[in-house]
């Protein structure tokens, strides 16, 4: 063991040796130079450890999550959006709305969703420029209401009675369903009237184009100058031409609906 300790002491001195002995590499002059010229001109200094300013969070943030619940509250409380029909004129003095008696004076408001009934004289109402209504006497109708989370679509419902329809220049890209007992109405643009009583209900087509089924799937479309009748019986329903009595009705509600809305 002691021999192997004076091998390994004997092997590290002569190391030693070895590198006392290595003759030192001299610098190049023209580094000194170079060396020298940088310090005293203070063009090498000491290295700067640059340190980054902490964020500061700024107090607005901290208010974010609740100025979002704020405006979620607001949104819904709206709820749906429901437009308002005007009162363009009336032939009856008053009509039920919700069974609530309202007196029709021009531009009387009327929410939309609720059914009115107009037991004498007609009534003709308008939302915005988007859709022009002719209520006539003995109707029950559910007025169209726009729904914020459907903006694309007016949903009415006619019970019983006459109502007639033209669509107006803010109404493209919208669809306005029509629903009786008998049947079902698709429009995107169009002039026509929607009789139903007891036994039928028909649809008749002024302008543009409607289509009309008892059902969605078997919807077809009704042309200009066209009626579709439908029987509560069940018989198969009949494409006939529009009466003339009937047109020129249709006729005069289109001309005063357009009329009104230019002046």
């Amino acid at each position: 063991m002691s021999r192997d300790r004076e091998t390994r002491r004997s092997e590290q001195e002569r190391a030693g040796e070895a590198v006392r002995g290595l003759t030192l590499a001299a610098p190049a002059p023209h580094f000194r130079e170079r060396l020298k010229s940088d310090f005293v001109s203070g063009r090498l200094a000491a290295t700067e450890v640059v340190r980054r300013p902490a964020r500061r969070v700024r107090w607005w943030w901290a208010l974010a999550p609740a100025a979002a619940a704020v405006l979620a509250i607001a949104l819904l409380a709206r709820g749906p959006r429901v437009p308002v029909w005007t009162v363009r004129a009336a032939s009856a003095e008053s009509a039920q709305v919700d069974g609530r008696e309202l007196a029709l004076e021009p531009g009387r408001s009327l929410p939309g969703g609720g059914k009115i009934r107009v037991t004498g004289g007609w009534l003709e109402m308008n939302l915005g420029d988007m859709l022009a209504m002719q209520i006539n006497a003995g109707s029950e109708v559910e007025l169209p209401a726009l729904i914020e989370r459907d903006p694309g679509t007016l949903d009415v419902h006619v019970a019983r009675g006459e109502v007639l329809f033209l669509t107006g220049e803010t109404f493209p890209g919208t669809t306005l369903n029509v629903e009786t007992p008998e049947g079902r109405i698709e429009v995107t643009g169009t002039a026509f009237a929607v009789y139903r009583d007891a036994d039928v209900t028909c649809v008749c087509v002024l302008e543009g184009r409607a289509r009309v089924g008892v059902g969605p799937t078997d919807l077809e479309i009704i042309v200009p100058g066209k009626r579709k009748v439908m029987f509560s019986d069940g018989r198969p329903p009949k494409i006939l031409d529009i009466e003339p009595q009937h047109r020129e009705g249709v006729e005069a509600f289109v001309r005063r609906a357009r009329s009104e809305g230019k002046s």
